[in-house]
């Protein structure tokens, strides 16, 4: 009987069991359902920070003014900020690897989520960041850390700009005498009765006037203003005198004068040699003290100096005032 009852009291303890972990299971399967939920609610609401983007670059014009090795030692990180509208940022600090701490040079507000943080650092480096926030009306304080790395060799920006200031150079240096040459050939129109100047003479009344009136032709002034991560900022300087016009043709006219006494009423002959030592008339002209300095800023997206110098172009560019060649239109034959 005693065993009887043990068989009988064990099994319907196991038929007890066997429900019990059936509920079991089932509660099992509900805190799941409900706590992921709850703890991505707290994930996504609370304040956190993230790494975006790390370079080297310059935030200011006068940054890199004498030359680019500041620049090359500057860096920026752009911090994401997630959650922190309700929270105040007591101190916000940067370590090197060697927990030695750094000098945040600069603070930019980015967007309403988004910080860049200016320091001087170094290549292939480790750096901690860490944001000491309290929630706003309460004792409570917060610390967030980020780790992020510098890149293994830095942008060289003294070649970035050095490829843009030869672009802008020759493809503003095609437009200004493909402008000047067109002028010439309007002006040249007047004596194509008698005369219809070769495109060598023509060349070379636009060389003559470009080379005495353009001041900065040979080389304009480009500076780097600000590189960052959306791009390049440059600012670009140029010059031009105008000529003293009323006397360039009043010297040729009286030049007319002296080959009419050679040539006669020869024209062709009188406008080819007029033509032929226009040049160095112009050479000889006298600037205005009118000196016209002209400057445009544009930008350049943040990508290899190779793809600069390869896809963009910079002809667009308006370096001089629109009238920089009328003074030739002025040129009386």
């Amino acid at each position: 009987m005693a065993m009887f009852l043990t068989d009988a009291f064990f099994k319907h303890h196991t038929i007890i069991g066997g429900c019990m972990s059936k509920k079991l299971k089932k509660r099992l399967i509900w805190i799941p359902s409900i706590l992921i939920p709850i703890l991505l609610l707290i994930f996504f609401l609370s304040p956190s920070i993230s790494i975006e983007t790390v370079g080297n670059g310059v935030f200011e014009k006068e940054q890199n003014t004498s030359n680019f090795q500041k620049s090359n030692k500057m860096y920026f990180v752009t911090v994401s900020e997630k959650n922190l509208e309700d929270y105040s940022t007591e101190k916000i600090s940067l370590v090197d690897d060697k927990n030695q701490e750094i000098t945040i040079q600069k603070k930019d507000w980015a967007s309403a989520s988004k910080t860049v943080l200016w320091f001087y650092g170094k290549p292939h480096s480790n750096y901690k960041l860490t944001y000491h926030i309290q929630k706003k009306n309460d004792t409570d304080q917060t610390v967030l850390r980020k780790t992020f790395s510098t890149a293994d060799k830095p942008s060289n920006l003294e070649d970035v700009n050095q490829i843009v200031e030869k672009k802008v150079k020759d493809e503003s240096n095609k437009k200004i005498k493909d402008s000047i040459l067109n002028k010439t050939k309007e002006m040249s129109k007047s004596i194509n009765v008698y005369y219809t100047p070769t495109q060598t003479e023509l060349e070379s009344i636009q060389q003559a006037y470009t080379e005495t009136f353009i001041t900065d032709l040979s080389g304009y002034k480009v500076h780097m203003d600000t590189a960052t991560s959306d791009g390049y900022s440059f600012t670009v300087t140029s010059k031009w005198s105008e000529p003293d016009i009323n006397d360039l043709n009043r010297r040729i006219d009286e030049r007319e004068n002296q080959l009419k006494q050679e040539v006669g009423h020869d024209y062709t002959q009188l406008y080819k040699r007029i033509i032929d030592e226009l040049p160095n008339l112009i050479r000889q002209t006298p600037k205005t003290t009118t000196i016209k300095e002209n400057k445009s800023i544009f930008k350049v997206g943040r990508i290899d100096p190779k793809a600069i110098e390869k896809n963009y172009h910079f002809s667009e560019l308006n370096l001089l005032d629109d009238d920089f060649g009328d003074p030739i239109s002025n040129i009386l034959l």
